[in-house]
């Protein structure tokens, strides 16, 4: 995930995906959360998800 002041986007072999309005500023917080059971990652900018994945 790569994440910018204005938006936010994946990266994969190369290719740019699933880009999502709204970036990161200045004291904001990004999460992420593992769930190893159910093979998943989820991703968080200050406490609610972001992204197509969260």
């Amino acid at each position: 995930m790569y994440i910018d002041r204005k938006r936010s986007w994946f990266l994969h072999k190369g290719e740019h995906f699933e880009r999502t309005d709204g970036g990161i500023q200045v004291g904001s917080v990004l999460g992420l959360r593992l769930d190893c059971d159910r093979g998943s990652l989820s991703y968080y900018l200050d406490d609610e998800p972001h992204g197509p994945i969260a």
